[in-house]
């Protein structure tokens, strides 16, 4: 449901399960607490950073108290509160959190843990966003590499950093470079999951990006229009799929 992009669908169906779950297991039990960060995420991804913040800050709490810092499922609420929080202009705090998440996966996981993996491209993403592009790239790089040597070349993770670190490229300028691997990410998602896709759609639109770019005459136009006029260009967020 979600990984077809359906977050609205998921929305309901994760609150219902919340409401449930707290109802039969309390607000703190690690099942109650794993759903609540879910639905923190779902929030996020509807682009409704208030509601997911009201959710993810309870249940970072919770979790923190409960299970401590170190536990998979505080790192993943802190690690979606760290991006509401980035969303909303916080910078300070997201960092803390989204850094401090990363070091404790490194710490606790190792460094080729899929969960540190996930950190750090959620650290770099946020680093995008603060105009850190350089820093962005040299990271997302080193986990680009390790993805491909923990989970595969074809692994959805692998793909979404793939895709990130393009935009590091491109924000960069260094267009070529970006096309290229939007390119392989392109063909890899069409292969796994079909054309219509959202993570395919959103590949047709960053390369149709670097096209423009570099004013080239690109591939897909009429699937990149309606990837962008959808609002269809939506990837699952790794840190979710995780759970």
């Amino acid at each position: 449901m979600w990984s077809m992009g359906d977050d609205e669908q998921a929305r309901r169906l994760l609150r219902d399960t919340l409401t449930r779950g707290r109802r039969v297991l309390g607000r703190d039990h690690p099942d109650t607490l794993t759903t609540a960060t879910l639905l923190g995420g779902v929030f996020w991804s509807l682009n409704n950073n208030t509601k997911a913040r009201e959710v993810l800050e309870d249940t970072f709490i919770r979790s923190r108290r409960m299970l401590g810092d170190d536990n998979p499922v505080t790192m993943r609420s802190a690690i979606l509160l760290g991006l509401v929080t980035a969303a909303l202009g916080e910078q300070q705090q997201a960092r803390r959190l989204l850094e401090g998440a990363f070091a404790r996966s490194r710490r606790t996981q190792g460094e080729n843990h899929p969960e540190t993996l996930r950190a750090a491209s959620y650290l770099c993403l946020a680093l995008g966003w603060w105009n850190e592009h350089q820093r962005a790239r040299q990271l997302q790089g080193d986990t680009f590499a390790r993805f491909r040597r923990v989970l595969g070349d074809d692994h959805p993770d692998t793909l979404t950093s793939a895709s990130w670190l393009a935009a590091n490229l491109r924000e960069l300028g260094k267009y070529r470079q970006a096309r290229a691997l939007d390119q392989v990410t392109l063909d890899k998602r069409r292969q796994r999951l079909g054309n219509e896709h959202p993570d395919t759609l959103a590949s047709v639109e960053d390369l149709a990006a670097n096209h423009r770019a570099l004013g080239e005459p690109g591939p897909d136009q009429r699937a990149a229009r309606r990837a962008s006029s959808s609002g269809a260009a939506f990837e699952v967020p790794p840190v979710l799929r995780s759970l």
